[in-house]
């Protein structure tokens, strides 16, 4: 409230800085729960193909939240703070950390939906590997809020500073592991070792 009564100088981003911070920090019982492995809800109980279909499915919500994350930093926030020279607007900027902070909490609980899984034992180290595709997400978006301000204050206590940004970056999974694995299940599969459909 402080930053939008007075305004100092670059007040628009020491504002999502903060903004951001707390509506991140608001997930901290999530973020416990998913350092810890702590999931509610019912068992699921999936066979090899039904596995398959389903994390299909939740690489497909992974992406569409990366690209929400990206798209909120690329184009709304660049929106909400607007031309220079313009003040920003504080609601649409206020809207953007509320969104950040959601892609971070639905994060959080893909993986959570992972735990509730339950899967043969052949299964397991599968089903392990996929839930961890979107750790470094949950890594980076926290890095990301936590450098905002230094990085402001840093830039402002320069003499001859013009401009900031505050750029998001997302970094793709290692997945070779997660190959690996599959090729394996894949070979049990081929082998009649392991039913599909089991």
């Amino acid at each position: 409230m402080r930053l939008l009564i007075e305004r100092p100088r670059a007040w628009e981003y020491l504002f999502f800085a903060r903004a951001l911070e707390e509506e991140l920090e608001k997930c901290s019982d999530l973020r416990l729960d998913w350092q810890h492995g702590v999931a509610f809800g019912d068992e699921l109980h999936f066979s090899a193909a039904a596995l398959g279909d389903w994390t299909q499915a939740k690489l497909s919500e992974a992406t569409r939240l990366w690209s929400n994350a990206v798209r909120l930093t690329d184009t709304a926030l660049q929106d909400a703070f607007g031309p220079r020279g313009v003040p920003g607007d504080a609601e649409k900027i206020y809207y953007v950390s509320l969104r950040i902070a959601s892609v971070y909490r639905e994060i959080l609980k893909w993986k959570l939906d992972f735990i509730r899984v339950s899967v043969a034992p052949e299964l397991q180290k599968l089903k392990t590997l996929n839930s961890e595709l979107c750790d470094n997400t949950i890594y980076e978006l926290e890095a990301y809020a936590l450098s905002l301000r230094p990085s402001i204050i840093n830039a402002l206590n320069q003499a001859q500073w013009t401009e900031l940004r505050l750029i998001l970056k997302l970094t793709a999974p290692d997945t070779a592991a997660l190959v690996y694995e599959s090729a394996r299940v894949r070979s049990l599969i081929n082998a009649g070792l392991l039913n599909p459909n089991a």
